[in-house]
């Protein structure tokens, strides 16, 4: 966690200065109180990561960056597959512990500001389409060892941006959609939304891609 620590000169002590230090004291637990609820309104309180609300403004910076230098948009919904399982078995620390875990992966492998936590075991990212397929598979095999092996199963819904699609909520909800098909999956697993055919840079080299359908397990 992070703490705000302000100095101020304050110049020198007068029975008047005086007079003005609680005003002061006030101003100053004010500001931080104000300071700290704005932080809490950006980001989640456990992992660090941008808040669904502040996610879909950065999101759509990201978006229209990758557009920009000619990429195409990827978002994706993730999901940890069994929570309320291993909170029962382990405990809520240690699913926390986990939670913490699995964000810092996805900060190394996509950045901060291109992720977030949505709420309880699910996450949201926006990336880059290319290679994903490979670089989710990578993902999975590295959550395969967090915690010291007390880990979950990775779901992944993966919805390519077009233009028919204008807003990232609706994106993330087309993402979500694609990565519930995932839930009889027993192992990590992810799923492609809908997309077309010339726009979904989906691997070209499995016999098996499809473009609604697409799973791919660690």
């Amino acid at each position: 966690m992070l703490a705000y620590v302000w100095y101020t000169d304050e110049g020198e002590y007068t029975p008047e200065a005086g007079e003005l230090a609680p005003n002061l004291n006030k101003a100053i637990n004010r500001a931080l109180h104000e300071e700290s609820l704005l932080q809490r309104s950006y980001y989640d309180y456990l992992t660090g990561l941008p808040s669904m609300t502040h996610f879909f403004e950065l999101a759509a910076a990201g978006r229209d960056r990758l557009l920009s230098h000619g990429g195409t948009p990827a978002l994706l919904f993730i999901d940890l597959s069994g929570m309320k399982g291993f909170n029962s078995k382990y405990g809520f620390a240690e699913g926390d512990a986990l939670l913490r875990a699995f964000s810092q992966l996805l900060i190394r492998r996509f950045g901060r500001d291109n992720c977030s936590r949505f709420g309880q075991d699910h996450f949201a990212v926006v990336t880059k389409a290319d290679e994903l397929e490979e670089r989710l598979n990578e993902l999975f095999l590295e959550s395969a060892d967090l915690n010291g092996g007390r880990t979950l199963p990775v779901r992944a819904g993966i919805q390519i941006y077009n233009k028919g699609i204008e807003e990232i909520s609706a994106a993330c909800d087309r993402a979500k959609t694609a990565c519930a098909s995932c839930a009889a999956t027993p192992r990590s697993a992810a799923s492609w939304g809908v997309c077309s055919a010339s726009g979904c840079p989906r691997s070209r080299s499995s016999k098996s891609t499809r473009c609604r359908s697409r799973r791919t397990a660690r």
